[in-house]
Formats: C-alpha cells, structure tokens, sequence
C-alpha cells in the first residue's frame, strides 16, 4: 500500500508539492492510459483511462479567482480530471476541482456539490499519485447535482490510488 501522506524528500513541505506538481499558471497534464492486458490482470478496476489536467480554460479560472481566494485560504490549484471506464468504451466523464494544502496534505476537492476529493502526492518529478486507499472514498465525474448520468473514480474495488505520470498537454486532450 502506498502512503499518501509522505512527501517525497525533495519537497520539504506540502505546499512545495503542490507547486510543483500544479505549477501557479501553467497548463500541465498527468495521465494513465491502462492497456488490456492491465485490465485483464486487474478485473476489479473500472477505469480504462484518467487524466489530470491544468490547460488555459482552467488557469484563467484560476487566474480569476486566486487573488481573492488566495489571501484567505491559500493557493489553490484547479484542474479537470477526465475519466474513461471500461464498460463505457471511449465516453468521457469529466469533473473539475481545486487542489489546496490542509492540515500538511495536498487535498483535492470537487467543484461539483456531492463531488467527493481525493489526496495528491508527488511520487517524483514526472509522476503522481491520486486518490484515497480507504473505502467509501469517491470524486464524481459527470452528473451529479448537475443531473446526467454520474460515475465516481472510486467505483471498482482496485479504483482506489492512481499513478499519473507528466505527458504533454496535447495527451489530455
């Protein structure tokens, strides 16, 4: 099991490891593509495919809201997550948040009203690991309180903890 709660040694402090992971206003991709010989080892997972990704749409955004969120509860950083899940086939299902230290940990969060989070750690340089090993954690892609058909990133018994490596933006696309 990997903890999430360690920061890698080159980070002294959880708000370093955001700033790497999400640097302030500039456009970033993490992602993870499973093959089928991945799934066929793993059945119990339902995602094929996640992306995390900070492009322009979402620095404007962050761009607009940092100055008067950032006085009172710190950065944060947005970001949309695009989920593809294996009896789905190619659909995506999107959902948005912000990250944001608490209590020494990286902390993600959904935009969405019953959207869930997850943790965020750096692994190294080029790779992260998202999500929450405990059971009943969820972030909801798509639907939610804003109707439509809902699924969470938590779904599968093996959707628990994610590694995401850096790709070009283009990737998550």
């Amino acid at each position: 099991m990997v903890s999430l709660l360690a920061v890698p040694a080159f980070a002294q402090t959880a708000e370093t490891a955001l700033d790497a992971a999400l640097p302030k206003l500039e456009p970033v991709c993490y992602a993870r593509f499973y093959d089928a010989a991945h799934l066929r080892a793993h059945p119990r997972q339902k995602v094929s495919s996640i992306r995390l990704v900070r492009d322009f749409p979402t620095i404007r955004l962050e761009r607009g809201l940092e100055a008067q969120r950032e006085a009172s509860e710190g950065r944060s950083a947005y970001f949309r997550l695009i989920v593809t899940y294996r009896d789905r086939g190619s659909r995506r299902f999107v959902g948005s948040g912000s990250c944001r230290v608490v209590e020494g940990v990286v902390r993600c969060s959904s935009d969405s009203c019953d959207g869930g989070g997850f943790r965020l750690r750096i692994e190294d340089r080029d790779t992260l690991l998202i999500g929450d090993a405990s059971e009943g954690a969820w972030f909801t892609t798509s639907g939610g309180c804003a109707g439509g058909e809902g699924r969470s990133l938590n779904e599968g018994a093996d959707d628990r903890v994610f590694r995401l490596t850096r790709m070009p933006v283009a990737r998550c696309r």
